[in-house]
């Protein structure tokens, strides 16, 4: 006699109500293995990432990422103005520099305005209600580089309902092949012994928050700005606005990988980012402090910790 038995049951045998259980937990077992390897693939990425140290990507960052905001879509209908129809003293147009405000300073087209063009927004507090009250003007972008600030900014104005938006046709090259010339603006530099002692100047470190509260100037108020996200728009309007003289420092890390290609500034000097930032806007009696704490130090200034944010007192 044969005792051995076959478990298995054909789908005649198991009727519609067990195929469906039998569906369900071969569903939930193919689910669960799912997730554990999405699970294990996670912290493998965050365990690499940490091992990166500082070239690795910040688990918290020091500041709202603008990821969570809509980028402008790229317009590839922008209308373009060549260079012939720009001349001097014409109040029908408004000529708008969409470059990093460093390179603005180094050469730009005279009388251009500098709307320093990021990821999803520009960096010109006001600028956008400016532009749209400029109706009946041409308003004509250009940004030769790597970004095409130029066509990202463009996009975006037409996209806030900015009229007569154009594109300066053939870009800066254009410019330069026509003979037209381009006017620098200067960064002005401080040295730390000429100021430690003084009273007067407004102190803003463009560090980041942490590397703020390890140790800054006494009395500075912190705005960071890394050249890859704006500084926060509240606060650099208080400092556009502000009638005492500001001094700006504040030198990171060097990250290679973050670096502007072409330039041999290392480590990075977030400090003269953002004076370049408020000077290519107007802004009246602003110096860069050259190397930042160690700088103030080495003259005999001391630096202060605030482990809970800005100290008292720090005010435009």
């Amino acid at each position: 006699m044969n005792l051995s038995t076959d478990t298995r049951k054909t789908a005649s045998d198991l009727g519609p109500f067990g195929l469906a259980k039998r569906g369900f937990r071969r569903g939930t077992i193919a689910l669960g293995k799912a997730v554990a390897m999405t699970a294990a693939t996670s912290l493998l990425a965050i365990g690499f990432n940490a091992a990166r140290s500082k070239h690795g990507i910040d688990l918290f960052a020091r500041a709202p990422y603008d990821i969570y905001t809509d980028c402008p879509e790229m317009d590839t209908n922008i209308p373009k103005l060549k260079v012939s129809r720009i001349k001097a003293g014409n109040r029908g147009l408004v000529v708008v520099d969409a470059r990093p405000a460093a390179v603005y300073l180094a050469g730009h087209i005279q009388g251009a305005r500098s709307m320093p063009m990021y990821g999803t927004r520009p960096n010109a507090p006001g600028g956008l209600s400016y532009l749209r009250k400029m109706r009946g003007r041409f308003i004509v972008i250009y940004g030769q580089d790597q970004m095409q600030s130029a066509v990202h900014l463009a996009s975006y104005l037409r996209q806030h309902k900015v009229r007569g938006v154009y594109l300066l046709d053939g870009d800066l090259d254009a410019w330069k092949k026509a003979g037209r010339k381009l006017v620098a603006k200067a960064l002005g530099q401080v040295d730390a012994s000429d100021l430690v002692g003084s009273s007067g100047p407004l102190y803003v470190d463009a560090r980041p928050p942490e590397q703020y509260r390890a140790g800054h100037i006494p009395g500075a108020r912190n705005v960071p700005c890394d050249g890859l996200i704006p500084p926060d728009p509240k606060q650099f309007a208080t400092l556009l606005a502000s009638k005492r003289p500001i001094v700006t420092y504040g030198v990171s890390e060097v990250d290679e990988e973050l670096a502007e290609p072409g330039t041999d500034t290392k480590p990075k000097d977030v400090g003269r980012l953002l004076a370049a930032e408020l000077i290519a806007l107007d802004a009246k009696h602003v110096r860069w402090l050259r190397g930042g704490t160690d700088a103030w130090k080495k003259a005999g200034g001391k630096v202060v910790q605030s482990p809970t944010g800005e100290p008292k007192g720090a005010q435009p």
